[in-house]
């Protein structure tokens, strides 16, 4: 039975962990990753507040994160989520992010992606509404340039998407702010096509979702984790944490998998391909403390640090080490060869100005 909480907390809510069965052979022991991840810090965000649900890229060698929403006044005394605009650009070398561009609107909770010809920022939403508009920027001479893309088919927030190649695949998310059902959509964007347009594919065959884990391997894209909305009493909403995996390989269709050891829900996305076999997703909501939010206040311990090890070869997940400070809703890149991961939320209503990277520790 999934609780109720508040939709001010927009990114939290009690869930209970949810797996379709498997009828299935016992598991291949997944092959343990070669190496560890070695972490560093990068310039801090110039905003000591951070960011939770921004949008991350890079484009002509530059680091771009932009958007996001944070509490200037506590979430527990009173205060309201406020988005942002604010779009910040570091350039290799440099102690410190340039400062003074915006985006159209402050907006939040989208996905995006990077290409050699721009980051694309997808969806999102607002405190009124969620959106879908895309854009592509694009940093050159010291100026960040924004176009249009073709707007997703519907308005989608609290979403998640992973390019391969050419062609770029969302899925999961919700249509408004005051939604009390996920929505269970899956479409691509072929970027080299003549007239590039968004396709609507079949989803996945399990539940609908927010706040997935999206991922690229290879020629697959993959889903992991997420929310389920249920309505509650009195117009609340609650969630249900997820733990299925699937698989989408082009001209075969989805694919389950083995379910992960705990959801990840929120978890910084997309996951990070590692070694010759794996998928790495950081941290996530485990929904552990969802219904001690506003008992726990400041108290509450945040969100596991460690990381899930899926090996595709052997369809079995384990643990590879932990970050260093774990941090949900945030949108990851990749730049002069480090695994980006910029910002986020640190426990309930609280985020971080922190800028992580990993790389392979050899």
């Amino acid at each position: 039975m999934s609780r109720s909480l508040p939709c001010l907390v927009a990114c939290l809510a009690l869930v209970l962990p949810l797996g379709c069965s498997r009828d299935e052979p016992q598991q291949a022991r997944p092959k343990e990753p070669t190496s560890t991840l070695a972490w560093q810090e990068l310039p801090a965000l110039p905003n000591p507040l951070g960011f939770g649900g921004l949008f991350a890229g890079t484009h002509n060698g530059a680091l771009i994160v932009a958007g996001g929403a944070h509490f200037p006044v506590s979430l527990f005394e009173g205060g309201t989520k406020v988005w942002v605009d604010s779009l910040f650009v570091l350039e290799p070398g440099e102690p410190a992010w340039h400062t003074g561009f915006k985006l159209p609107r402050p907006l939040a909770y989208g996905a995006s992606v990077s290409t050699t010809d721009g980051v694309l920022l997808l969806g999102g939403c607002d405190a009124d509404k969620c959106y879908a508009d895309c854009h592509r920027l694009r940093w050159a001479r010291g100026k960040v340039a924004t176009s249009p893309l073709p707007p997703l088919p519907k308005p989608c927030a609290m979403t998640s998407a992973a390019r391969i190649g050419d062609v770029i695949y969302l899925a999961g998310g919700q249509d408004s702010p005051k939604a009390t059902a996920a929505m269970k959509n899956f479409w691509r964007l072929d970027l080299a096509a003549t007239t590039p347009k968004w396709e609507e594919l079949r989803p996945w065959p399990g539940p609908a979702r927010i706040l997935p884990v999206a991922a690229a391997r290879g020629q697959n894209f993959y889903l992991f984790s997420g929310a389920q909305l249920v309505p509650g009493e009195e117009g609340k909403v609650g969630r249900t944490y997820l733990t299925d995996a699937y698989r989408f390989s082009p001209g075969i269709g989805w694919t389950r998998l083995a379910d992960m050891p705990r959801p990840a829900v929120a978890a910084p996305t997309p996951a990070m391909p590692f070694g010759t076999s794996q998928i790495l997703v950081c941290s996530g909501d485990d929904g552990a403390n969802a219904d001690r939010v506003f008992e726990l206040k400041e108290s509450h311990p945040g969100f596991p640090p460690d990381i899930l090890s899926y090996d595709v070869d052997a369809d079995a997940w384990s643990t590879a080490g932990k970050m260093p400070t774990a941090l949900v809703t945030s949108s990851t890149t990749t730049w002069r060869g480090l695994y980006i991961v910029p910002s986020g939320e640190i426990r309930p209503g609280v985020r971080s100005p922190k800028v992580l990277g990993a790389k392979r520790a050899d």
